[in-house]
């Protein structure tokens, strides 16, 4: 995954995450605000979302699963 500027930035995946990227601007449809930098109309921003709570220390990791395939139980995602 990469940052601002191609810095990358770093999750461990799980099949048991706490945090989950969501789409919140479509360039397409959105102008730039707040000094942002224009960018192509097929360009999307997303960031990252807790979903529980998250304490100092505890390491961020997300799934490369869409959610349908994490609502199955581990046996039945090692099987497809």
């Amino acid at each position: 995954m990469l940052g601002e500027a191609g810095e990358g930035c770093l999750f461990e995946h799980s099949c048991n995450p706490n945090v989950q990227m969501h789409i919140v601007l479509q360039a397409a449809h959105q102008p730039p605000c707040n000094g942002a930098t224009q960018v192509s109309p097929d360009t999307w921003v997303g960031e990252w979302r807790a979903l529980r709570t998250v304490h100092a220390g505890e390491t961020l990791c997300g799934s490369y699963l869409e959610d349908e395939i994490l609502r199955r139980t581990r046996r039945e995602r090692r099987e497809t």
